[in-house]
């Protein structure tokens, strides 16, 4: 990841931290359940597309990073003879069907990195059909470097007739990069492939066509990363310091989401999502807010309660938070649960989760690990 801002502010160390794996815990009481249980995926939402994920043989480290809408899967994982990061394409199975039943999926291999150079992938989780865009971080003797790659894609799974095109690079003009772990870093728009970096007078707003072409570079005052197209968002809020939004236009009206005393704000374009940390006399709270305080929910309250992404009300519905499990490996000891905004209920997708990742309108999770390592992905519009 690459970032060159010149002070971290408390909020953006709280933002980052709600993408990583094991997400920000909070300490106190017991968490809320219903009576009997909080309901299942399978008894709240009966007709639910779940998919089974392949895992790549041969890898180690795995992770899906998109699914794409006909089950292909695009993953990182590295070559543990050669130590070298590869992002693959992988065949899968739309439809809820188990993804390659007969036997390995078929996988075609997109890039190839060196693991000394530390790569990181970030993947336009809104590519247009048929095509990839991604970004290539990495470290070197001279510093860290971004680039942004495309390549087509097969509109069927590969096969030996059928392989991915060759990866193109889009540019190595991406200045210093700012990747959050959020679906919105790399967005397509507009025949566009847009990101945000950062700048000594501000943000700059970055493009290249996607086709190909010179970058496009905007600055703008103030600290901004990428929310859902065209908005730009900040990292969060603490107490009385609000939180900004504001669209991409070069007259755009500033929005400004106010905290209460203590609360961590993060926001999306039409929701914010509120930590409140415990006190003396309150638990620990996850709630959820329109940009202008209205709409308050309770998401979740007391226990040991985590945010394990940074994106906020996916799909504009769908608010992900986690508990401690009872069950599972060091690496799997989470119960992944789902807020619905419109049924104003959370309901518990599973139990023994590591990982957790979305984009394209997927959530996925990781169950076990090594041999036993197994991946599902829930397609979120099929729950509307």
């Amino acid at each position: 990841m690459t970032s060159a801002t010149r002070r971290v502010r408390i909020r953006e160390l709280v933002a980052v931290s709600t993408a990583l794996a094991a997400g920000l815990v909070l300490l106190v009481g017991d968490p809320p359940r219903r009576s009997g249980g909080p309901p299942t995926l399978a008894s709240a939402y009966p007709h639910a597309t779940v998919l089974d994920l392949p895992v790549a043989p041969g890898t180690v480290g795995y992770e899906p990073l998109l699914v794409l809408d006909d089950g292909t899967t695009i993953a990182t994982g590295r070559d543990p003879e050669t130590d070298e990061a590869v992002l693959l394409q992988l065949a899968g199975a739309a439809g809820g069907a188990p993804a390659a039943a007969a036997g390995e999926p078929s996988v075609a291999e997109l890039r190839r990195l060196p693991g000394a150079s530390r790569p990181r992938f970030t993947i336009a989780a809104d590519p247009p059909p048929g095509a990839l865009v991604w970004g290539e971080s990495t470290s070197g003797t001279d510093g860290a470097t971004t680039e942004i790659w495309t390549a087509e894609l097969p509109t069927t799974p590969p096969s030996d007739d059928r392989r991915p095109g060759q990866p193109q690079r889009l540019t190595a003009d991406t200045g210093p990069a700012t990747f959050r772990q959020s679906q919105h870093d790399l967005t397509v728009a507009e025949d566009q492939v847009h990101w945000a970096a950062a700048s000594e007078d501000g943000t700059e707003l970055r493009s290249v066509p996607l086709a190909g072409g010179p970058v496009r570079v905007r600055t703008i005052a103030g600290q901004w990363a990428l929310g859902p197209w065209p908005w730009l968002v900040d990292n969060g809020g603490v107490g009385d310091e609000p939180v900004r939004l504001r669209a991409q236009t070069a007259a755009a009206a500033t929005v400004q989401v106010p905290a209460g005393p203590g609360e961590l704000v993060t926001c999306a374009a039409r929701w914010c999502r509120v930590l409140v940390p415990a006190t003396a006399s309150e638990v620990t709270r996850i709630e959820l807010q329109r940009p202008d305080g209205s709409d308050r929910q309770l998401v979740a309250g007391g226990g040991q309660v985590a945010s394990p992404l940074l994106d906020v009300a996916l799909q504009d519905q769908f608010e992900i938070w986690t508990v401690p499990g009872v069950a599972g490996s060091p690496v799997s000891d989470q119960q992944l649960m789902l807020y619905d905004l419109r049924q104003t209920a959370s309901v518990q997708l599973a139990t023994e989760v590591g990982r957790v990742g979305h984009g394209n309108g997927f959530l996925w999770w990781s169950t076990g690990s090594g041999e036993a390592l197994h991946w599902r992905a829930l397609d979120l519009r099929s729950l509307s």
